[in-house]
């Protein structure tokens, strides 16, 4: 399929021999082909709405990895405090069996 701005018409000025492309006839009334300002509009459009989403995409893995440090912290200081009270607990009953053989020797 051709693009519009290459098809041949006959030039509605009159100042041409014969036919005149689109685009030659718009620069020639000093006048942008639209279709290509639409097509980089469209073009920018996208870029900065790819821009937007990688934007956002790095803000919710940010928000991830924190969340996850967080958690991970979180869990670390639980499982910390349970060992030490394991082994406070370890010792009290070490303290209580050798009170107990002490008293039975």
């Amino acid at each position: 399929m051709r693009s519009p701005s290459s098809e041949k018409i006959e030039c509605p000025l009159g100042c041409g021999a014969g036919e005149l492309t689109r685009a030659e006839i718009l620069d020639r009334l000093g006048v942008k082909d639209f279709a290509r300002v639409a097509q980089l509009s469209a073009e920018e459009a996208f870029r900065l709405l790819q821009n937007r989403h990688d934007r956002e995409h790095q803000t919710a893995w940010s928000r991830f990895e924190t969340e996850l440090a967080k958690r991970t912290t979180e869990i670390r200081e639980q499982h910390k405090d349970a060992l030490r009270s394991a082994q406070l607990e370890r010792d009290d009953l070490i303290r209580r069996v050798e009170g107990c053989l002490r008293e039975m020797a």
